[in-house]
């Protein structure tokens, strides 16, 4: 069993700064099964940025090079660390979920972010089987780099596409709400889980995610630096930005893939927080209270009531949650949650979405045992080879009469 109650003094907002990213990596930990090796490995880093050697104690200085600068109070550790390890090896995040540091850009700093929690798992991350062995492949390493190469290079192997699906849906939502709202101004979009700005990037240009997959897999983007990346991403956007392009807030916990989302243009603003854990920032709160339409393509099972309440509190006017939901997974609780903001969620259950390939059997029987354990059948869908989402709309009332959803789906 890890400890950490080496009873050192320390100021207040620092010994709360590392008791809530322990308390994330213990949570991580028990929802994502993590091995005791990558469990040892993040909580050294953490360790290392916050105990002090023991020559530094009471030392008043800065802290200098090598040296760790933060010592800890004495806390208990929520639960012990060893009760929630297991012997898999590797983990499911798409971002570390527990890293304090500011992410700064272009000089331009974005919020730091917090620790992604959940009992499930995101659409692309993978979950947990119920007998406990691994039930997706693990592609932990993609999600939170400088650029989203590796992200395209890997996911385009198995077929993702979720964004695909969502684009030419997000824009007919978009213009039901411009309609809606007479709006003489580009609408406001909050992108959640929006990693590197995918769906803003499909939403404001006259790109496929074809499009992306070709140019971050082209052999020359590959022969550049993430940052000669960025000032050829910013021409590439530039150059292809739609003339109706709406504005896009960004929120992720996966501050590196967000930096880069603002640095080429794609996110108006863009918030590396996590409301999972900790309560967001009054900059983001600032930034969603003219959002119309609060879209997710991947990462719903991150998500609880916690995150969105505190969103939608925010938002001044009538706002849409556009929710791509995997089939094996629950929207419940979320819907019970959007309720009580006067949004009523419909889901079409015979109309579902490939995400993507499965990577091998093992997959394929997660997913079919998840799905039927859930009541739907698997036939024609995840028996096929693919994972299946299905898109849940919430919206107030008169909104569900005035733009039926059979409508927006269309050729979709």
């Amino acid at each position: 069993m890890f400890s950490l109650d080496n009873g050192f003094p320390c100021a207040e907002e620092t010994a709360e700064t590392f008791w809530a990213a322990l308390h994330g990596l213990v949570t991580l930990t028990r929802a994502r099964r993590l091995s005791a090796e990558r469990v040892a490995d993040r909580l050294a880093l953490l360790v290392d940025r916050f105990v002090p050697r023991e020559d530094l104690l009471g030392d008043p200085h800065p802290r200098r090079p090598g040296e760790r600068a933060h010592p800890i109070p004495q806390r208990s550790v929520p639960v012990p660390l060893s009760d929630a390890v297991t012997s898999r090896a590797g983990g499911e995040s798409p971002d570390d979920g527990w890293t304090l540091a500011h992410a700064e850009w272009e000089g331009e700093a974005v919020t730091p972010r917090s620790r992604r929690a959940t009992e499930e798992t995101s659409p692309e991350a993978p979950a947990t089987a119920s007998s406990g062995g691994r039930a997706r492949t693990d592609f932990d390493e993609i999600y939170d780099q400088p650029d989203p190469r590796a992200f395209f290079r890997t996911l385009g192997a198995w077929e993702y596409q979720t964004p695909h699906h969502a684009q030419a849906i997000f824009r007919r939502m978009v213009a039901a709400r411009e309609q809606a709202a007479h709006a003489a101004e580009p609408v406001t979009v909050v992108d959640l889980c929006c990693s590197y700005g995918i769906n803003a990037a499909l939403l404001n240009h006259d790109l496929t995610m074809a499009d992306l997959y070709e140019h971050y897999g082209s052999a020359e983007v590959a022969a550049l630096s993430t940052a000669e990346l960025v000032e050829r991403d910013r021409a590439f956007y530039a150059t292809r930005r739609r003339p109706d392009a709406v504005r896009v807030v960004g929120l992720d916990a996966a501050r590196n893939a967000v930096g880069y989302a603002r640095a080429v243009g794609l996110l108006e603003q863009g918030f590396a927080e996590n409301l999972e854990t900790a309560p967001p920032s009054e900059a983001l709160l600032r930034a969603v209270r003219d959002a119309c339409l609060i879209t997710v393509t991947g990462g719903i099972s991150f998500l609880s009531p916690r995150t969105f309440q505190p969103l939608l509190a925010a938002v001044r006017g009538p706002v849409w949650v556009a929710a791509f939901v995997l089939r094996s997974g629950s929207y419940q609780s979320l819907a019970e949650a959007l309720a009580s903001f006067g949004l009523v969620t419909e889901v079409d259950r015979n109309r579902t979405f490939p995400q993507r390939r499965f990577t091998d059997d093992q997959e394929r029987q997660y997913a079919v045992e998840a799905v039927t354990a859930v009541g739907e059948d698997p036939e024609g869908r995840e028996s096929d080879g693919y994972f299946h989402a299905a898109l849940h709309l919430s919206r107030p009332a008169p909104d569900v009469t005035a733009f039926p959803l059979a409508s927006l789906l269309d050729h979709a």
